[in-house]
C-alpha cells in the first residue's frame, strides 16, 4: 500500500484527531507549548493533492517536488513553497 492509499483510506478527520491528540500528549508532557495560532488561508491547499503530486513528481524520476518542478505537477499554477526565514520552509 502507498503512502497515498494510506492517506486515502485514513481520511483528513482521523488524521486530524491522531495529530491534536499527538498534540495534547506532547503539551501535557510539557514538551511543547502552543502560544498562538496563525492561519494564512490563502496558502491553504488540499494535503490530499499535495501527496498525490508529491509521489507523481518521485514516480517520474524527481528526488523531490519544489519550485523547480512543482508548475510541472501541481493543479494550482500559482502554488509556491514559501519560506518564514532562511530555512524555516
Amino acid at each position: 500500500m502507498s503512502g497515498t492509499e494510506l492517506r486515502r483510506k485514513i481520511g483528513t478527520e482521523k488524521l486530524a484527531k491522531l495529530f491534536n491528540r499527538f498534540g495534547d500528549k506532547l503539551r501535557e508532557k510539557g514538551l511543547v507549548s502552543n502560544v498562538f495560532t496563525f492561519v494564512d488561508a490563502s496558502k491553504m491547499i488540499s494535503k490530499l493533492s499535495l501527496w498525490d503530486e508529491r509521489d507523481k513528481a518521485i514516480a517520474d524520476g524527481e528526488e523531490k517536488l519544489n519550485n523547480k518542478n512543482i508548475d510541472k505537477y501541481s493543479r494550482d499554477k500559482d502554488a509556491d513553497y514559501g519560506c518564514k526565514g532562511n530555512s524555516e520552509y
